[in-house]
């Protein structure tokens, strides 16, 4: 029979790695979809000072 101590740190690392990985998932889709925002702004930026010019 395994310690309980040495389940219980094994159950933590397994569900730090699970959770790890979904955040960086996460990550990944927010830092696109704010990317993405702000280079539509820039864009949208840059043409009125054109027009404007």
């Amino acid at each position: 029979m395994a310690p309980v101590g040495w389940l219980i740190a094994l159950a933590i690392v397994l569900l730090l790695s699970l959770l790890g990985w979904r955040w960086n998932q996460f990550e990944c889709v927010e830092n696109r979809s704010v990317s993405d925002r702000l280079v539509k702004r820039m864009r949208r930026h840059s043409r009125r000072r054109k027009h404007h010019h």
